[in-house]
Protein backbone atom coordinates (compact mmCIF):
# COMPACT_ATOMS: atom_id res chain seq x y z
CA UNK A 1 0.00 0.00 0.00
CA UNK A 2 1.60 3.34 -0.88
CA UNK A 3 2.63 5.69 1.71
CA UNK A 4 0.35 8.85 1.78
CA UNK A 5 1.51 11.92 0.36
CA UNK A 6 2.66 14.21 3.20
CA UNK A 7 3.61 18.28 3.03
CA UNK A 8 7.71 18.45 4.31
CA UNK A 9 10.50 20.74 4.41
CA UNK A 10 12.87 20.41 1.73
CA UNK A 11 16.00 22.49 0.93
CA UNK A 12 17.01 22.59 -2.33
CA UNK A 13 20.16 25.13 -3.44
CA UNK A 14 20.60 27.62 -0.53
CA UNK A 15 16.84 27.56 0.32
CA UNK A 16 14.42 25.31 1.51
CA UNK A 17 10.83 24.57 0.50
CA UNK A 18 7.69 23.36 1.22
CA UNK A 19 7.33 19.74 -1.05
CA UNK A 20 5.37 16.89 -1.41
CA UNK A 21 4.53 14.21 -3.96
CA UNK A 22 1.42 14.78 -6.55
CA UNK A 23 1.47 11.74 -8.94
CA UNK A 24 4.13 10.09 -8.08
CA UNK A 25 6.40 13.65 -8.96
CA UNK A 26 7.69 16.40 -6.15
CA UNK A 27 6.02 19.66 -6.46
CA UNK A 28 7.34 22.87 -4.23
CA UNK A 29 4.48 25.11 -3.00
CA UNK A 30 6.29 28.20 -1.65
CA UNK A 31 9.39 29.15 0.08
CA UNK A 32 9.57 28.38 3.81
CA UNK A 33 10.58 31.96 4.58
CA UNK A 34 7.83 33.79 2.55
CA UNK A 35 4.95 30.99 2.97
CA UNK A 36 3.24 29.64 5.90
CA UNK A 37 2.69 26.02 6.72
CA UNK A 38 -1.09 27.12 6.44
CA UNK A 39 -0.62 28.55 3.33
CA UNK A 40 1.58 25.87 1.89
CA UNK A 41 -1.50 23.01 3.62
CA UNK A 42 -3.95 24.70 1.60
CA UNK A 43 -2.23 24.98 -2.16
CA UNK A 44 -1.24 21.04 -1.09
CA UNK A 45 -4.46 20.02 -0.31
CA UNK A 46 -5.57 21.86 -3.10
CA UNK A 47 -3.51 20.55 -5.70
CA UNK A 48 -4.01 16.70 -3.98
CA UNK A 49 -8.17 17.14 -4.98
CA UNK A 50 -7.00 19.39 -8.68
CA UNK A 51 -9.37 22.09 -7.18
CA UNK A 52 -7.75 25.98 -7.22
CA UNK A 53 -6.46 27.27 -3.48
CA UNK A 54 -7.82 30.45 -2.16
CA UNK A 55 -6.58 33.53 -2.89
CA UNK A 56 -4.04 34.42 -0.39
CA UNK A 57 -4.86 37.45 2.00
CA UNK A 58 -2.65 38.52 4.05
CA UNK A 59 -4.03 40.91 6.70
CA UNK A 60 -7.47 38.92 6.85
CA UNK A 61 -6.71 37.59 10.34
CA UNK A 62 -4.26 40.92 11.44
CA UNK A 63 -6.50 43.44 10.67
CA UNK A 64 -8.74 43.41 14.05
CA UNK A 65 -5.37 42.39 15.65
CA UNK A 66 -3.54 45.33 18.10
CA UNK A 67 -0.59 44.35 20.38
CA UNK A 68 -3.27 44.94 23.45
CA UNK A 69 -5.42 41.87 22.14
CA UNK A 70 -1.80 40.21 21.33
CA UNK A 71 -0.47 40.77 24.76
CA UNK A 72 -4.42 39.85 26.78
CA UNK A 73 -4.88 36.49 24.75
CA UNK A 74 -0.99 35.59 25.27
CA UNK A 75 -1.12 36.30 28.95
CA UNK A 76 -4.35 34.53 29.07
CA UNK A 77 -2.44 30.98 27.49
CA UNK A 78 0.61 31.40 29.99
CA UNK A 79 -1.15 31.43 33.35
CA UNK A 80 -3.28 28.74 31.97
CA UNK A 81 0.11 26.27 30.80
CA UNK A 82 2.80 27.54 32.88
CA UNK A 83 3.23 28.74 36.51
CA UNK A 84 2.20 31.95 38.47
CA UNK A 85 5.51 33.18 38.97
CA UNK A 86 5.98 32.98 35.12
CA UNK A 87 2.17 34.92 34.38
CA UNK A 88 3.81 37.55 37.21
CA UNK A 89 6.82 37.93 35.40
CA UNK A 90 5.58 38.29 31.89
CA UNK A 91 2.83 40.76 32.75
CA UNK A 92 5.28 43.22 34.09
CA UNK A 93 7.66 42.78 31.67
CA UNK A 94 5.78 42.98 28.36
CA UNK A 95 3.24 45.25 30.09
CA UNK A 96 6.16 48.09 30.13
CA UNK A 97 6.56 47.23 26.48
CA UNK A 98 3.27 47.95 25.72
CA UNK A 99 2.73 51.05 27.09
CA UNK A 100 5.97 52.36 25.68
CA UNK A 101 5.50 55.26 22.88
CA UNK A 102 7.71 55.21 20.17
CA UNK A 103 9.51 58.97 19.20
CA UNK A 104 7.36 60.69 17.07
CA UNK A 105 3.90 58.65 18.10
CA UNK A 106 1.21 59.48 20.35
CA UNK A 107 0.17 56.14 20.61
CA UNK A 108 1.63 53.88 23.10
CA UNK A 109 2.84 51.07 21.00
CA UNK A 110 -0.24 48.40 22.41
CA UNK A 111 -2.91 50.51 20.21
CA UNK A 112 -0.74 49.46 17.16
CA UNK A 113 -1.59 46.73 14.64
CA UNK A 114 0.44 44.15 14.87
CA UNK A 115 1.76 44.25 11.20
CA UNK A 116 2.99 48.06 12.00
CA UNK A 117 5.55 47.10 14.76
CA UNK A 118 9.05 46.38 13.14
CA UNK A 119 12.41 45.75 14.50
CA UNK A 120 12.88 49.23 14.62
CA UNK A 121 10.27 49.59 17.97
CA UNK A 122 12.21 46.93 19.84
CA UNK A 123 15.34 48.52 19.24
CA UNK A 124 14.15 51.74 20.06
CA UNK A 125 12.70 50.53 23.56
CA UNK A 126 15.96 48.39 24.33
CA UNK A 127 17.70 51.93 23.67
CA UNK A 128 15.41 53.54 26.34
CA UNK A 129 16.12 50.49 29.07
CA UNK A 130 19.54 50.72 28.63
CA UNK A 131 19.65 54.48 28.88
CA UNK A 132 17.74 53.43 32.36
CA UNK A 133 20.78 52.28 33.79
CA UNK A 134 18.92 48.19 33.77
CA UNK A 135 21.50 45.64 33.91
CA UNK A 136 22.39 43.44 30.58
CA UNK A 137 20.65 40.53 31.95
CA UNK A 138 17.47 42.37 32.51
CA UNK A 139 17.90 43.22 28.68
CA UNK A 140 18.29 39.92 27.93
CA UNK A 141 14.80 39.40 29.42
CA UNK A 142 13.69 41.93 27.74
CA UNK A 143 13.72 40.62 24.76
CA UNK A 144 13.27 37.14 25.65
CA UNK A 145 9.80 37.63 26.55
CA UNK A 146 9.13 40.17 23.85
CA UNK A 147 10.30 37.82 21.27
CA UNK A 148 8.37 34.70 23.14
CA UNK A 149 4.97 36.68 22.82
CA UNK A 150 5.40 37.48 18.93
CA UNK A 151 6.72 34.01 17.94
CA UNK A 152 3.33 32.40 20.21
CA UNK A 153 1.29 34.94 18.10
CA UNK A 154 2.55 34.17 14.91
CA UNK A 155 0.76 30.92 14.47
CA UNK A 156 3.21 29.20 13.47
CA UNK A 157 1.74 25.81 15.43
CA UNK A 158 -1.30 24.98 13.72
CA UNK A 159 -2.58 22.74 16.41
CA UNK A 160 -2.02 25.28 19.26
CA UNK A 161 -3.89 27.96 20.20
CA UNK A 162 -1.84 30.34 18.39
CA UNK A 163 -3.08 31.05 14.92
CA UNK A 164 -4.77 34.46 14.38
CA UNK A 165 -3.00 37.24 15.30
CA UNK A 166 -1.07 37.99 12.43
CA UNK A 167 0.62 36.52 9.31
CA UNK A 168 2.73 34.08 9.98
CA UNK A 169 5.55 35.34 8.00
CA UNK A 170 5.19 38.65 10.56
CA UNK A 171 7.48 38.47 13.15
CA UNK A 172 9.71 41.02 13.15
CA UNK A 173 11.39 40.03 16.07
CA UNK A 174 12.55 36.99 15.22
CA UNK A 175 15.92 37.80 13.87
CA UNK A 176 16.91 40.72 17.29
CA UNK A 177 19.41 39.52 19.05
CA UNK A 178 19.99 39.26 22.76
CA UNK A 179 23.18 41.09 24.12
CA UNK A 180 25.78 38.45 26.05
CA UNK A 181 25.71 38.95 29.57
CA UNK A 182 28.58 38.89 30.79
CA UNK A 183 30.27 35.93 33.00
CA UNK A 184 30.05 37.50 37.03
CA UNK A 185 33.25 38.77 38.26
CA UNK A 186 32.57 38.55 41.60
CA UNK A 187 35.45 39.69 44.36
CA UNK A 188 35.06 39.75 48.34
CA UNK A 189 34.73 43.35 47.30
CA UNK A 190 31.93 43.00 44.84
CA UNK A 191 29.79 41.31 47.31
CA UNK A 192 27.52 43.00 50.00
CA UNK A 193 29.70 44.60 52.57
CA UNK A 194 28.19 43.69 56.45
CA UNK A 195 27.63 47.42 57.06
CA UNK A 196 25.66 47.79 53.89
CA UNK A 197 23.41 44.77 54.95
CA UNK A 198 22.89 46.46 58.68
CA UNK A 199 22.03 49.75 57.39
CA UNK A 200 19.05 48.28 54.95
CA UNK A 201 18.15 46.61 57.82
CA UNK A 202 17.60 49.37 60.35
CA UNK A 203 16.00 51.07 57.26
CA UNK A 204 13.39 48.45 56.33
CA UNK A 205 9.78 48.77 56.73
CA UNK A 206 8.14 46.10 58.43
CA UNK A 207 6.26 44.26 55.47
CA UNK A 208 10.28 44.22 53.18
CA UNK A 209 12.16 42.92 56.55
CA UNK A 210 11.13 39.34 56.56
CA UNK A 211 11.45 38.81 53.12
CA UNK A 212 14.96 40.66 52.98
CA UNK A 213 16.35 38.78 56.07
CA UNK A 214 15.09 35.78 54.75
CA UNK A 215 17.09 36.15 51.28
CA UNK A 216 20.29 37.23 53.30
CA UNK A 217 19.96 33.49 55.30
CA UNK A 218 19.73 31.43 52.83
CA UNK A 219 21.12 30.57 49.34
CA UNK A 220 17.43 30.84 47.91
CA UNK A 221 16.40 32.96 44.17
CA UNK A 222 14.34 36.06 45.17
CA UNK A 223 11.62 34.60 43.16
CA UNK A 224 11.96 31.35 45.16
CA UNK A 225 10.89 33.19 48.25
CA UNK A 226 8.33 34.90 46.10
CA UNK A 227 6.23 32.04 45.14
CA UNK A 228 6.46 30.16 48.61
CA UNK A 229 3.14 29.01 50.16
CA UNK A 230 2.31 28.16 53.42
CA UNK A 231 2.08 24.40 52.53
CA UNK A 232 5.96 24.84 51.08
CA UNK A 233 6.86 25.26 54.55
CA UNK A 234 7.98 22.24 56.10
CA UNK A 235 9.05 22.78 60.18
CA UNK A 236 9.94 19.95 61.01
CA UNK A 237 13.19 19.75 59.15
CA UNK A 238 13.92 23.65 58.83
CA UNK A 239 13.06 23.57 54.82
CA UNK A 240 10.74 25.25 52.59
CA UNK A 241 10.52 22.71 49.79
CA UNK A 242 8.82 24.00 46.00
CA UNK A 243 8.09 21.52 43.20
CA UNK A 244 7.45 24.10 40.46
CA UNK A 245 10.62 26.27 40.31
CA UNK A 246 13.74 27.25 37.80
CA UNK A 247 14.88 23.80 37.24
CA UNK A 248 12.33 21.23 37.90
CA UNK A 249 12.27 20.00 34.56
CA UNK A 250 9.45 21.58 32.78
CA UNK A 251 11.36 23.37 30.07
CA UNK A 252 13.82 20.51 29.05
CA UNK A 253 11.83 17.80 29.64
CA UNK A 254 13.74 15.97 32.30
CA UNK A 255 12.43 13.88 35.49
CA UNK A 256 11.19 16.74 37.96
CA UNK A 257 13.36 16.89 41.16
CA UNK A 258 11.88 19.12 43.64
CA UNK A 259 13.86 22.26 45.32
CA UNK A 260 14.77 22.53 48.74
CA UNK A 261 15.53 25.41 50.46
CA UNK A 262 17.17 24.54 53.92
CA UNK A 263 16.54 27.41 56.13
CA UNK A 264 18.52 28.86 59.64
CA UNK A 265 17.47 28.63 62.70
CA UNK A 266 16.86 32.58 62.03
CA UNK A 267 15.46 32.42 58.55
CA UNK A 268 12.99 29.57 59.99
CA UNK A 269 11.57 31.68 62.69
CA UNK A 270 10.71 34.36 60.36
CA UNK A 271 9.01 31.66 57.42
CA UNK A 272 7.19 30.35 60.79
CA UNK A 273 5.63 34.16 61.55
CA UNK A 274 4.91 34.52 57.78
CA UNK A 275 2.96 31.41 58.01
CA UNK A 276 1.19 32.23 61.27
CA UNK A 277 -2.16 32.37 60.41
CA UNK A 278 -2.24 31.68 57.15
CA UNK A 279 -4.35 29.00 54.77
CA UNK A 280 -1.89 26.19 53.01
CA UNK A 281 -2.33 27.79 49.62
CA UNK A 282 -1.41 31.72 50.90
CA UNK A 283 2.12 32.73 49.98
CA UNK A 284 4.38 33.54 53.41
CA UNK A 285 5.76 36.47 52.16
CA UNK A 286 2.84 39.39 51.19
CA UNK A 287 4.05 43.47 50.84
CA UNK A 288 2.24 46.37 52.47
CA UNK A 289 -1.17 45.80 50.77
CA UNK A 290 -1.44 42.46 51.29
CA UNK A 291 -0.16 41.54 47.94
CA UNK A 292 2.66 38.62 46.95
CA UNK A 293 5.82 39.80 46.77
CA UNK A 294 7.39 39.47 42.98
CA UNK A 295 10.70 39.67 41.62
CA UNK A 296 9.99 42.65 39.80
CA UNK A 297 8.46 44.66 43.27
CA UNK A 298 11.41 43.29 45.13
CA UNK A 299 14.20 44.50 42.76
CA UNK A 300 12.39 47.83 42.98
CA UNK A 301 12.05 48.27 46.75
CA UNK A 302 15.86 47.32 46.65
CA UNK A 303 16.63 50.32 44.35
CA UNK A 304 14.54 52.83 46.57
CA UNK A 305 16.78 51.60 49.70
CA UNK A 306 19.80 51.64 47.42
CA UNK A 307 19.77 54.93 46.43
CA UNK A 308 18.97 56.36 49.80
CA UNK A 309 21.38 54.32 51.95
CA UNK A 310 24.76 55.22 50.12
CA UNK A 311 24.67 51.23 48.64
CA UNK A 312 26.57 50.39 45.55
CA UNK A 313 24.91 50.39 42.22
CA UNK A 314 26.31 47.32 40.98
CA UNK A 315 24.32 45.44 44.08
CA UNK A 316 20.66 44.21 43.49
CA UNK A 317 18.39 42.41 45.90
CA UNK A 318 20.04 39.05 43.38
CA UNK A 319 23.39 39.75 45.60
CA UNK A 320 21.65 38.08 48.10
CA UNK A 321 22.31 34.91 46.80
CA UNK A 322 25.49 35.60 45.87
CA UNK A 323 26.79 36.76 49.19
CA UNK A 324 25.28 33.66 50.43
CA UNK A 325 27.24 30.88 48.25
CA UNK A 326 30.15 33.02 48.32
CA UNK A 327 30.42 32.44 52.52
CA UNK A 328 29.28 29.32 52.79
CA UNK A 329 32.54 28.20 49.93
CA UNK A 330 34.75 30.88 51.80
CA UNK A 331 33.96 28.32 54.70
CA UNK A 332 35.13 25.51 53.56
CA UNK A 333 31.46 24.20 52.47
CA UNK A 334 31.71 22.01 49.86
CA UNK A 335 30.96 22.86 46.32
CA UNK A 336 28.30 19.88 45.57
CA UNK A 337 26.63 20.91 49.37
CA UNK A 338 26.58 24.10 48.25
CA UNK A 339 25.30 23.48 44.89
CA UNK A 340 22.62 21.38 46.63
CA UNK A 341 21.69 24.27 49.00
CA UNK A 342 21.10 26.85 46.19
CA UNK A 343 19.49 24.56 43.87
CA UNK A 344 22.26 24.83 41.22
CA UNK A 345 24.48 22.71 39.85
CA UNK A 346 27.90 22.23 40.71
CA UNK A 347 29.52 23.17 37.04
CA UNK A 348 27.73 26.67 37.62
CA UNK A 349 29.22 27.17 40.83
CA UNK A 350 32.25 26.33 39.78
CA UNK A 351 32.14 28.81 37.24
CA UNK A 352 30.80 31.73 38.89
CA UNK A 353 32.08 31.38 42.77
CA UNK A 354 34.63 28.57 42.85
CA UNK A 355 37.73 31.33 43.68
CA UNK A 356 35.82 31.58 46.89
CA UNK A 357 36.65 27.83 47.61
CA UNK A 358 39.67 27.88 48.57
CA UNK A 359 40.01 25.88 52.31
CA UNK A 360 41.06 22.60 50.23
CA UNK A 361 43.77 24.69 48.03
CA UNK A 362 45.69 26.33 51.09
CA UNK A 363 45.52 22.93 52.90
CA UNK A 364 46.97 21.30 49.75
CA UNK A 365 49.88 24.34 49.63
CA UNK A 366 50.22 23.46 53.47
CA UNK A 367 50.55 19.75 53.31
CA UNK A 368 53.29 20.33 50.54
CA UNK A 369 55.34 22.57 52.33
CA UNK A 370 55.51 20.67 55.10
CA UNK A 371 56.30 17.78 53.69
CA UNK A 372 59.41 19.80 52.31
CA UNK A 373 59.87 20.67 55.52
CA UNK A 374 60.05 17.17 56.84
CA UNK A 375 62.30 15.66 54.49
CA UNK A 376 64.92 18.64 55.51
CA UNK A 377 64.78 17.25 59.01
CA UNK A 378 65.75 14.09 57.94
CA UNK A 379 68.84 15.26 55.49
CA UNK A 380 69.86 18.14 56.78
CA UNK A 381 73.03 18.60 54.26
CA UNK A 382 70.30 18.41 51.59
CA UNK A 383 69.78 21.84 50.67
CA UNK A 384 66.37 22.31 48.07
CA UNK A 385 67.65 25.94 46.07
Amino acid sequence: MARPSVLRKKKIGKHTYWQAQIGGSPRTFGNVKTTSRLEAQTAFTAALGGTKPPARNKTQKASKSNVAKLYDDYLDWVKANQSFNTWETKQSMLGKFCRFKPEGSKRAIKRFNVVEVTADHLYEYIDIRQEDGLAPKTIWHDITHVKAMWSWGAGRNLSGPLAGHMPETHDPFRRVKRPTVDQKNLTADSLLSDEEVGRLFRAADAHYLPIVKTLHSTGARPGELCGALVKDFQPHNATIVLYKHKNDGRRTGDRAKPRVVPLSPAARDLVAAGCDGKGPNAHIFLGRRGTPWTPEKLAFKFWTYRNRLDIRDHLTTYSFRDLWISEALSAGTPIASVASAAGTSVKMIEKTYGHFYSRDLVEIATTVEERRAARLEKSPGDEVA
